[in-house]
Protein backbone atom coordinates (compact mmCIF):
# COMPACT_ATOMS: atom_id res chain seq x y z
CA UNK A 1 0.00 0.00 0.00
CA UNK A 2 0.97 2.98 -0.41
CA UNK A 3 -0.23 6.76 1.42
CA UNK A 4 -3.91 7.07 1.54
CA UNK A 5 -5.35 9.95 -0.58
CA UNK A 6 -7.45 12.31 1.09
CA UNK A 7 -9.49 13.75 -2.17
CA UNK A 8 -10.24 9.49 -2.65
CA UNK A 9 -11.76 9.29 1.09
CA UNK A 10 -13.58 12.29 0.22
CA UNK A 11 -15.28 10.71 -2.23
CA UNK A 12 -17.17 7.23 -0.25
CA UNK A 13 -19.72 6.25 -0.77
CA UNK A 14 -18.22 5.12 -4.77
CA UNK A 15 -19.64 3.47 -7.00
CA UNK A 16 -18.23 -0.55 -7.66
CA UNK A 17 -18.83 -2.32 -10.80
CA UNK A 18 -18.01 -5.13 -8.75
CA UNK A 19 -20.90 -4.66 -6.35
CA UNK A 20 -23.02 -3.31 -9.11
CA UNK A 21 -23.80 -0.65 -6.68
CA UNK A 22 -22.57 1.92 -3.69
CA UNK A 23 -18.87 0.86 -1.65
CA UNK A 24 -19.13 2.75 1.66
CA UNK A 25 -15.56 3.62 3.51
CA UNK A 26 -16.19 0.89 6.06
CA UNK A 27 -17.06 -1.35 3.09
CA UNK A 28 -13.78 -0.65 1.83
CA UNK A 29 -11.63 -0.74 4.75
CA UNK A 30 -13.21 -4.31 5.33
CA UNK A 31 -12.05 -5.45 2.13
CA UNK A 32 -8.47 -4.71 2.80
CA UNK A 33 -8.57 -5.78 6.54
CA UNK A 34 -9.57 -9.44 5.05
CA UNK A 35 -7.32 -9.06 1.61
CA UNK A 36 -4.38 -7.62 2.70
CA UNK A 37 -4.16 -8.31 6.57
CA UNK A 38 -5.60 -11.94 5.92
CA UNK A 39 -8.45 -11.08 8.55
CA UNK A 40 -11.58 -12.73 8.80
CA UNK A 41 -13.97 -10.49 7.97
CA UNK A 42 -16.32 -8.54 10.49
CA UNK A 43 -19.99 -7.39 10.54
CA UNK A 44 -20.87 -4.39 9.19
CA UNK A 45 -20.21 -1.87 11.91
CA UNK A 46 -18.11 -3.80 14.06
CA UNK A 47 -16.06 -1.50 16.76
CA UNK A 48 -12.92 -2.49 14.72
CA UNK A 49 -14.31 -1.36 11.64
CA UNK A 50 -15.93 1.62 13.09
CA UNK A 51 -12.78 2.44 14.65
CA UNK A 52 -10.93 2.31 11.39
CA UNK A 53 -13.49 3.94 9.51
CA UNK A 54 -12.60 6.97 11.95
CA UNK A 55 -9.09 7.07 11.79
CA UNK A 56 -8.84 6.84 7.97
CA UNK A 57 -12.04 9.60 7.43
CA UNK A 58 -9.48 11.46 9.94
CA UNK A 59 -6.38 11.50 7.52
CA UNK A 60 -9.30 13.42 4.87
CA UNK A 61 -10.21 15.90 8.04
CA UNK A 62 -10.27 19.22 6.15
CA UNK A 63 -11.05 17.85 2.85
CA UNK A 64 -14.31 18.62 1.31
CA UNK A 65 -16.84 15.88 1.01
CA UNK A 66 -16.86 15.14 -2.95
CA UNK A 67 -19.54 12.11 -3.61
CA UNK A 68 -20.72 11.93 -7.23
CA UNK A 69 -23.88 11.10 -7.81
CA UNK A 70 -24.29 12.32 -11.43
CA UNK A 71 -23.18 8.46 -12.55
CA UNK A 72 -24.12 5.21 -11.82
CA UNK A 73 -24.99 6.12 -7.91
CA UNK A 74 -27.51 8.59 -9.08
CA UNK A 75 -30.26 6.07 -8.52
CA UNK A 76 -29.11 4.70 -4.53
CA UNK A 77 -29.18 8.95 -4.12
CA UNK A 78 -32.90 8.87 -5.36
CA UNK A 79 -33.47 6.04 -2.90
CA UNK A 80 -31.57 7.58 0.09
CA UNK A 81 -33.45 10.91 -0.83
CA UNK A 82 -36.87 9.03 -0.70
CA UNK A 83 -36.27 7.62 2.26
CA UNK A 84 -34.99 11.05 4.12
CA UNK A 85 -38.42 12.37 3.06
CA UNK A 86 -40.66 9.23 3.82
CA UNK A 87 -42.78 9.85 7.27
CA UNK A 88 -41.63 6.64 9.56
CA UNK A 89 -42.79 5.31 13.23
CA UNK A 90 -45.26 6.43 15.63
CA UNK A 91 -43.92 10.18 15.49
CA UNK A 92 -45.03 9.96 11.76
CA UNK A 93 -41.94 12.45 10.79
CA UNK A 94 -39.06 11.79 8.08
CA UNK A 95 -35.61 12.67 8.73
CA UNK A 96 -36.51 15.99 6.65
CA UNK A 97 -38.46 17.32 9.36
CA UNK A 98 -35.86 17.17 12.09
CA UNK A 99 -32.94 18.11 9.74
CA UNK A 100 -34.46 20.31 7.53
CA UNK A 101 -37.74 22.19 9.05
CA UNK A 102 -36.79 22.27 13.01
CA UNK A 103 -33.05 22.78 12.69
CA UNK A 104 -32.04 24.18 16.28
CA UNK A 105 -35.10 23.19 17.86
CA UNK A 106 -35.28 20.64 20.53
CA UNK A 107 -36.78 16.99 19.80
CA UNK A 108 -36.86 15.75 23.43
CA UNK A 109 -33.74 16.20 25.42
CA UNK A 110 -31.81 16.90 21.62
CA UNK A 111 -31.07 20.36 19.65
CA UNK A 112 -31.83 19.38 15.84
CA UNK A 113 -28.44 19.99 13.56
CA UNK A 114 -28.56 19.89 9.92
CA UNK A 115 -28.14 15.88 9.97
CA UNK A 116 -24.84 16.80 7.75
CA UNK A 117 -22.67 13.27 7.44
CA UNK A 118 -19.24 14.56 7.32
CA UNK A 119 -18.47 14.32 10.91
CA UNK A 120 -19.07 10.63 11.07
CA UNK A 121 -17.84 8.69 12.43
CA UNK A 122 -18.69 10.65 15.41
CA UNK A 123 -17.91 10.67 19.19
CA UNK A 124 -21.21 10.59 20.88
CA UNK A 125 -21.16 12.78 24.42
CA UNK A 126 -24.00 10.26 25.61
CA UNK A 127 -22.62 6.96 25.45
CA UNK A 128 -18.89 7.96 25.31
CA UNK A 129 -18.40 6.15 22.26
CA UNK A 130 -17.57 6.30 18.52
CA UNK A 131 -20.56 6.44 16.67
CA UNK A 132 -21.14 5.33 12.93
CA UNK A 133 -23.64 6.98 10.75
CA UNK A 134 -25.43 3.62 10.45
CA UNK A 135 -25.20 3.48 14.24
CA UNK A 136 -26.97 6.92 13.98
CA UNK A 137 -29.17 6.03 12.10
CA UNK A 138 -30.57 3.25 14.22
CA UNK A 139 -30.92 6.01 17.10
CA UNK A 140 -32.66 8.40 15.06
CA UNK A 141 -35.18 5.32 14.04
CA UNK A 142 -35.30 4.88 17.90
CA UNK A 143 -36.39 8.57 18.61
CA UNK A 144 -38.96 8.34 15.93
CA UNK A 145 -40.42 5.36 17.81
CA UNK A 146 -39.51 3.17 14.30
CA UNK A 147 -38.10 -0.49 13.19
CA UNK A 148 -34.52 0.43 12.00
CA UNK A 149 -33.07 -1.40 8.91
CA UNK A 150 -30.23 -3.09 9.66
CA UNK A 151 -26.78 -1.80 9.71
CA UNK A 152 -24.78 -2.01 6.29
CA UNK A 153 -28.30 -2.77 4.58
CA UNK A 154 -29.58 -1.21 1.18
CA UNK A 155 -31.78 1.23 2.50
CA UNK A 156 -29.09 2.56 5.21
CA UNK A 157 -25.97 2.42 2.65
CA UNK A 158 -28.49 4.56 0.23
CA UNK A 159 -29.40 6.87 2.77
CA UNK A 160 -25.51 7.40 3.49
CA UNK A 161 -25.30 8.02 -0.47
CA UNK A 162 -27.44 10.90 -0.37
CA UNK A 163 -25.87 12.37 2.85
CA UNK A 164 -22.75 12.35 2.16
CA UNK A 165 -23.81 13.75 -1.52
CA UNK A 166 -26.11 16.33 0.53
CA UNK A 167 -22.78 17.57 2.46
CA UNK A 168 -20.43 17.77 -0.85
CA UNK A 169 -18.31 20.99 -0.43
CA UNK A 170 -18.71 20.47 3.43
CA UNK A 171 -15.33 19.86 5.50
CA UNK A 172 -14.56 16.05 6.63
CA UNK A 173 -14.36 16.94 10.54
CA UNK A 174 -14.07 13.15 11.90
CA UNK A 175 -14.62 12.81 14.44
CA UNK A 176 -16.73 15.04 15.04
CA UNK A 177 -18.81 15.62 18.55
CA UNK A 178 -22.28 14.59 19.04
CA UNK A 179 -24.54 14.13 22.30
Amino acid sequence: GGKLDPKAIARYPVYSATQRGPLTLQQRIAYCREQRLDEFPLPYDDPQLIALETYVRHLARGEQVNVDVNGPLRPWYESGKALYHTRIGQLDMSCQHCHDRYVDLNLRDQVLNQGHSNAFPAYRLLSGAISSLHGKFRDCYATLKALPYPVGSEEFIALEVYLNARGNGLAIETPGIRR
